[in-house]
């Protein structure tokens, strides 16, 4: 039987990191829209990315709280 250590783990250490690096790529595509819909006007760019940041902090304390209840 041959040996498959090294792919066990880096079959694990896959399995550990793919889910945050999805939302690692999910963040930075909802801040890349919020660049891409605010166009020319950085100021209007800024509040989009804003607007962003608010939406997945709301969202975690929303999934903190039910999983502490």
């Amino acid at each position: 039987m041959a040996e498959f250590g090294f792919y066990e783990g880096v079959l694990s250490l896959w399995h550990a990191l793919h889910v945050p690096l999805c939302v690692v790529l999910f963040i930075a595509a909802a801040i890349h829209v919020g660049l891409g819909l605010g166009g020319a006007s950085v100021l209007f760019a800024f509040f989009l990315v804003a607007l962003t940041g608010i939406g997945v902090l709301s969202t975690t304390g929303i999934v903190v709280a039910v999983d502490t209840f």
